[in-house]
């Protein structure tokens, strides 16, 4: 899985021109410049192409049983705008799709009973801890369909175990930290999967 990369270059580069800038401040002013010049913030952005729909009926939820849907999709991406400090699913309220996706695994539905499974187990879930949207970043995403239409999506922030959904989860809300183990093993099967899929 991706590793957030932004903070520590910013970090490397103001210690750089820290320690430096007294020797010789016009050159290094711009050693350091040139340094944040070329570090480029994660954006977001929207396809007008490939526009979907959402299906419309009864609410879903994780309560400890499969809820029904026809397929599903697994999505790789960036789901963090650093420019306007916000997260995003996969497919905004509009139908369309984010631009920053990087891999994907379609026909999912086979693969995902065991990710299903933990998702509805109640011991998932730790609710010890408070979840904060603001630090949730997600980087994988599952997007499920019923009638070839959205009938939700959930995805996860690993930097904080943290899920988010447009389901209701067994905790009762649609943000919660999980825990490490739970949150580990989603995590790993992800990733078979979207491996296999390159395959």
């Amino acid at each position: 899985m991706k590793k957030i990369i932004t903070i520590p270059f910013y970090f490397f580069a103001i210690i750089y021109g820290c320690k430096t800038i007294n020797n010789d401040q016009p050159k290094h002013i711009e050693v350091l410049e040139t340094i944040m010049e070329d570090i480029k913030p994660n954006t977001v952005s929207w396809l007008d192409s490939g526009k979907v729909h959402f299906f419309k009926g009864n609410p879903v939820s994780y309560n400890g049983t499969h809820f029904e849907y026809d397929s599903a999709i697994l999505i790789d991406y960036w789901g963090y705008d650093d420019v306007v400090k916000e997260d995003f699913f996969p497919v905004n309220e509009r139908g369309q799709w984010i631009s920053t996706i990087l891999n994907i695994k379609k026909n999912a539905k086979n693969s995902l009973n065991l990710i299903d499974s933990i998702l509805n187990d109640i011991k998932t879930y730790n609710d010890t801890a408070l979840a904060d949207e603001a630090i949730y970043a997600p980087t994988f995403a599952i997007v499920y369909f019923k009638h070839q239409k959205i009938l939700g999506q959930t995805a996860f922030g690993p930097t904080s175990l943290t899920v988010k959904s447009t389901i209701l989860l067994r905790n009762n809300s649609f943000l919660a930290i999980l825990k490490q183990k739970q949150f580990y093993k989603i995590e790993e099967l992800f990733s078979d999967i979207l491996t296999k899929s390159k395959q």
